[in-house]
């Protein structure tokens, strides 16, 4: 009961400094009155200093990874499946599968509840991603304030 009572009074003890940190740092930021970026998205390729992401490239990451594991989950259910057996059980009257059998069998239902769904995201994440890309990839001319800018990208 000891325990109980003295992991609760620091849970809550946490709680409290945790409270006053967040309020130390959020009067910090405000005075200072700059902006800030997280580390996570300086790192980040795709994310732009204004938070703007890149279309379809989320989509494309996404289906990439539901390809990879939905045809691994389909490849290894194949394998099991082809390794199981069935046995006639004189008892009963029925067929009894083993363990192999039933985990190939939902090895590949779930591979291919993933892999189906993976390659659609990926190949309209790929289409975004692409359309996107070519539209950059022209002359623009920006007012912004005082200054103008031409460029080029390629």
């Amino acid at each position: 009961m000891k325990s109980l009572v003295l992991g609760f009074m620091l849970l809550l003890g946490g709680l409290v400094v945790h409270g006053q940190q967040a309020e130390y740092f959020l009067a910090y930021h405000q005075s200072t009155a700059r902006t800030t970026i997280s580390p996570m998205l300086l790192k980040s390729e795709s994310v732009f200093q204004d938070g703007f992401k890149i279309p379809g490239e989320r989509m494309k990451r996404t289906g990439s990874t539901l390809t990879v594991i939905g045809g691994a989950l389909f490849i290894g259910g194949i394998i099991l499946t082809s390794q199981g057996s069935t046995e006639y059980d004189p008892y009963t009257g029925y067929e009894v599968a083993d363990e192999k059998l039933a985990l190939g069998v939902t090895m590949l239902v779930v591979g291919t509840g993933m892999l189906v769904p993976g390659i659609i995201f990926w190949s309209k994440g790929a289409k975004k991603y692409n359309r996107y890309m070519e539209q950059q990839q022209s002359l623009s001319f920006k007012v912004r304030g005082p200054a103008l800018s031409l460029a080029y990208r390629f």
